[in-house]
């Protein structure tokens, strides 16, 4: 072990592991393409974009450069009564690929925070529009951040400012499918009859952190029309569905019926820098247009628009507009697909699903002879095996940078064909 594993061990709390766990603590000392290299030249090759955000590959050049060109400008300046050029470019950029109603970008810092921004919005939409409403929908298994609001399946929250004094509750629905779609909209009638709904705050397609849970457009397209025909928000959180990892530039292209608002992150900046974005369709903006205090939108963040930030994301941004850029993620697409196809046949797997560059699937085995959980052993020994591969409980799933070769991708599958074998 390395001196900064061993201090990292001493002076570090890694969220998400157990203390009592013996974690590997590999110390990273570069990082290359879909590689990242540790202390000793050993090389792991990046199955998981590390966890959706590096999209072109690690230390891409353009993105580099771009930043090194910012930096020796400013880095960082208030925004409050200022602007720059790289956030209003960016602005411009994200509003031409998104669909034509949005009208307006909300810079923040990372996931949790444009979240909670279009939380705040839609609340506050309600409150302009004389329609005050105290009730968010989301799906079962959902994930939107890790403020203590969005993890609370039933919560009360007290919002500073205008939402003080008010209590505010999450209803849940589960993932539509052609059995259940006619109940969840009956569903969203009736709780929105009892307690008028503020917003639906979804993941367009896939749940990530519920399990990579996948479901149909179709279905998707049917409660946004429901909903918006009942006056109720939609928001679509595409941190991580977003920028070509389902395919399209957004899950959302897939469905006519638009959100009103969408977040952005984690992809954002080819997982460069965090930053988050908040947009909104003009119907939502023009309610704060008013000249009264409380009709104005109060959000402070330290880093809102960060220059470096807004930069990498347009370097990002301008990369997927390189010729045959996007016939990257389509070979990456066909890959998954013939391995998607062995994997069906592969008993010691089950629920195996692709939408996009993403493909994921569900450990069952027998794990009696395994003293470590048995995602823990698969994904132990495909980083020793030079892999590193996505895991949520008993999920795995691959969803790499756009750069990965086909013989990376090959070298992917065989390891993973061969941990199957042994399990």
């Amino acid at each position: 072990m390395n001196q900064w594993s061993t201090k990292d061990k001493s002076a570090v709390w890694h969220p998400n592991i157990s203390q009592w766990q013996k974690a590997l603590n590999i110390t990273i000392t570069r990082a290359e393409g879909a590689s990242i290299f540790d202390t000793d030249g050993n090389r792991y090759l990046d199955m998981c974009a590390s966890e959706g955000v590096t999209l072109h590959g690690h230390c891409d050049p353009r993105i580099a450069e771009a930043i090194r060109e910012q930096v020796l400008s400013f880095s960082q300046t208030i925004y409050q009564g200022f602007t720059h050029q790289p956030s209003v470019e960016l602005a411009e950029a994200l509003l031409q690929l998104l669909p034509t109603h949005q009208a307006k970008v909300l810079f923040s810092t990372d996931h949790n925070s444009s979240i909670e921004i279009a939380l705040k919005i839609a609340l506050q939409y309600d409150l302009n529009r004389h329609q005050p409403s105290h009730t968010f929908l989301v799906f079962e298994d959902c994930f939107h951040g890790n403020f203590l609001a969005s993890i609370l399946p039933k919560f009360l929250q007290v919002i500073p400012g205008n939402f003080s004094n008010s209590a505010y509750k999450i209803k849940t629905i589960p993932l539509p499918d052609s059995e259940n779609i006619a109940r969840i909209l009956k569903k969203i009638e009736t709780t929105h009859q009892e307690s008028p709904i503020t917003a639906f705050v979804f993941e367009p397609l896939v749940l990530f952190q519920g399990g990579m849970k996948m479901y149909k457009a179709e279905f998707l397209e049917k409660l946004l029309f429901r909903c918006q025909q009942l006056g109720i928000t939609t928001i679509a959180d595409e941190s991580y569905t977003a920028f070509g990892r389902l395919g399209s530039m957004f899950a959302c292209d897939y469905i006519e019926t638009q959100p009103d608002i969408f977040c952005l992150s984690n992809g954002l900046t080819g997982g460069v820098l965090p930053l988050g974005v908040t947009t909104c369709s003009s119907k939502i903006y023009h309610l704060f247009l008013k000249k009264d205090a409380q009709n104005t939108f109060y959000h402070t963040q330290a880093y809102p628009a960060n220059a470096l930030a807004c930069t990498a994301a347009n370097a990002s941004l301008n990369i997927f507009k390189q010729p045959n850029y996007i016939d990257e993620i389509v070979r990456i697409i066909f890959k998954h697909q013939a391995f998607a196809a062995y994997l069906k046949d592969e008993k010691k797997v089950n629920n195996v699903r692709q939408t996009g560059t993403l493909l994921a699937f569900d450990i069952a085995v027998d794990t009696s002879g395994i003293k470590e959980p048995i995602s823990d052993y698969l994904i132990s020994t495909a980083i020793r095996n030079g892999v590193i591969l996505g895991r949520i409980n008993n999920t795995i799933y691959l969803a790499p940078p756009y750069c990965i070769t086909n013989s990376e991708l090959d070298y992917a599958y065989t390891v993973l064909h061969q941990i199957l074998k042994i399990l």
